[in-house]
């Protein structure tokens, strides 16, 4: 290292007083320092800056932590965590939708579905009695087909299907 103005020497003085020079360069710096007042007084106020920071960053850090123990550091964020949860939650949450109930059928509709399936059993027993002629069953498979159309929740059209298969 060539450097002997005690510009260059400055420039190194920090890096020589945080210790991070190589020990050809420190040497150097030092053999400098006994020779340049000015050069010496800036390192000896560097490494005093230098102690002082580090002992602030001790006292500053170390009593921190362990003053307020990580239990009670944590419910701050416990707490918050919760909330989101619980925010996020009540966003997403939809209740599926319920199918409506079936409604109980009228009196009026209970009487209708009666008198339907006693049409249709009448029907059914004449175009049984149509069936019995043989001039007539074309006309009775096409009763049978208006049967099971017209009624086909009746217990007369399930019978008609019947017959209807029977006859193909």
């Amino acid at each position: 290292m060539n450097r002997d103005s005690s510009q260059n020497i400055k420039e190194l003085l920090i890096d020589f007083a945080d210790g991070v020079l190589t020990d050809a360069e420190a040497t150097q710096i030092r053999a400098h320092l006994e020779q340049c007042p000015d050069c010496c007084a800036t390192a000896q106020a560097l490494r005093q800056s230098l102690q002082c920071a580090q002992a602030i960053w001790q006292d500053n850090a170390l009593p921190a932590a362990r003053s307020r123990p990580w239990r009670l550091q944590k419910w701050p964020y416990v707490a918050a965590a919760a909330g989101i949860f619980l925010a996020v939650g009540i966003l997403l949450y939809r209740p599926t939708p319920q199918p409506p109930a079936p409604s109980a059928p009228t009196l009026a509709e209970i009487e209708d579905r009666i008198a339907a399936s006693g049409r249709a059993a009448r029907l059914l027993a004449r175009v049984d009695q149509l069936e019995t002629q043989a001039l007539l069953r074309d006309v009775a498979q096409s009763q049978y087909r208006y049967l099971v159309e017209k009624y086909p929740d009746t217990p007369a059209a399930a019978a008609a299907r019947l017959k209807l298969e029977s006859l193909r």
